[in-house]
């Protein structure tokens, strides 16, 4: 079975509109529709609450701050302009009862970081935040953030489930030069030049900051995939994110975009220059948990665990391989392969697609991990797709795909419907068949263990 979410990022950006922090929420009480997380305080039971906000300057001691009422007014104890943090829930959340956002994503939080220090340099360029470590400590109540989105650097992220099913989630992470394309009081020709021209020469940002953070959090609407991807994150410069995953091929496709040109005063260094311009820096990693790998594995044909995966990571490059979109001139985009680098972690993997700036149109980033079992369980089904990743036959949407038990099988499994069924222990051979389109087939014969 082929299940599609999708979900994006959007952005946010330093503004001098205020925000009203209410008092602290009961332990079950979902905040109202649009109302910012208020500080959990002494309240050990307290939900839906940021419960530590500290910041590291670079070369400094760590200080505990506390939230303002006001995002870009924020004082410390002796009058001093303070960093901020604003944590907010999509409206409407009701727990699992939400009404889902979008295809695939049931929530999602937002994590939002101010300077009261912050300059304006230009028309679309702040100094933005302070630079160093920024710590956030927050209790979300039964909202489970099943992926992070970051807009920049990792340093170090968990989520804990405690005892009474409710979530805390910690956070820390540096800011980063971050150029962007948005909609500005209402006027998106910008965006739109860029779209029409697939974010190329004549893409410039019309909104940066030299320092900056936005996390994003998203509760996904299937309790598997919350189980399994709980703790994933993607760390990266794009001004926006567009995700499409699929179980059965196990593809994570990921599109990417940022201007194709910073401003003049962005604040970098030695960047990469093209008609007398600088190109938009790039980089994009995520952190894939083995439980996530093995879900998807497992729900595109035949049982997997975290452990065999963790096993299977001992060479990760043949779980995990990636590709990029490129374009040259006028010719249409070209989907090549593309090196990663690979980084072990607690309970998975860390993926650097190595990019070096976003280029035209933006890439398309993919994960594949090819099924690690070819099994099927008694009186279990495993569909005619499915068996198709297996065999490692490729297939696109308009595709049709079959498949036949050789008859030494048939008293192991045997076809129902779209699917191909296990009947009793014992070796299940079948033979695959994709048929394109326009009537061009390309079979493979798999072996499945049934048991």
């Amino acid at each position: 079975m082929s299940r599609k979410l999708k979900f994006s990022l959007g952005v946010a950006f330093l503004a001098t509109s205020t925000f009203a922090i209410s008092n602290v929420s009961p332990v079950h009480a979902y905040p109202a529709s649009g109302a910012n997380f208020p500080s959990c305080g002494t309240d050990a039971a307290a939900e839906y609450c940021i419960q530590q906000f500290a910041f590291t300057p670079t070369g400094g001691a760590l200080r505990e701050v506390t939230p303002s009422n006001f995002a870009l007014g924020n004082l410390d104890s002796a009058g001093n302009k303070e960093v901020n943090v604003v944590a907010t829930l999509s409206a409407g959340y009701a727990g699992l009862s939400s009404t889902p956002m979008q295809d695939g994503v049931l929530a999602s939080l937002s994590l939002n970081f101010y300077d009261s220090l912050s300059t304006t340099l230009s028309a679309s360029t702040n100094t933005g935040l302070r630079d160093g470590l920024y710590t956030v400590v927050i209790r979300t109540g039964d909202f489970d953030p099943s992926s992070m989105m970051l807009i920049g650097a990792y340093d170090s992220y968990t989520v804990v489930k405690g005892a009474d099913g409710f979530f805390t989630i910690t956070l820390t992470a540096r800011p980063i030069p971050w150029a962007a394309v948005v909609n500005l009081n209402g006027n998106d020709s910008v965006f739109q030049a860029c779209k029409a021209s697939q974010w190329t020469t004549n893409c410039e940002a019309n909104m940066a900051n030299q320092k900056y953070i936005l996390a994003t959090f998203n509760m996904m609407d299937t309790a598997i995939m919350r189980e399994a991807a709980r703790g994933s994150w993607v760390s990266t410069s794009a001004s926006t994110i567009q995700v499409a995953a699929s179980t059965s091929s196990l593809q994570y496709n990921f599109t990417v975009e940022g201007p194709h040109y910073v401003p003049a005063d962005f604040g970098v260094p030695g960047l990469a220059q093209e008609n007398g311009k600088s190109l938009n820096p790039a980089f994009f990693k995520m952190y894939v948990p083995f439980a996530m790998m093995a879900a998807s594995m497992s729900q595109a044909g035949g049982a997997v665990s975290a452990a065999e995966v963790a096993t299977l990571m001992a060479n990760p490059s043949s779980v995990l391989t990636g590709t990029i979109f490129e374009k040259t001139g006028t010719a249409a985009a070209v989907e090549v392969p593309q090196i990663l680098t690979f980084t072990a972690a607690p309970g998975g993997a860390i993926v650097d697609f190595n990019l070096k700036h976003f280029s035209a149109p933006n890439p398309s980033l993919k994960i594949k991990a090819p099924a690690a079992k070819k099994t099927l369980a008694i009186a279990k089904t495993s569909s005619f797709t499915a068996l198709a990743t297996l065999a490692n036959l490729t297939k696109a949407k308009t595709s049709k795909v079959s498949a036949v038990v050789a008859t030494s099988s048939k008293r192991v499994c045997q076809v129902v419907k779209t699917s191909v069924k296990g009947l009793k222990a014992g070796s299940c051979k079948v033979t695959v068949t994709v048929t394109t389109a326009k009537g061009k087939k390309t079979s493979q014969t798999i072996t499945l263990k049934v048991s």
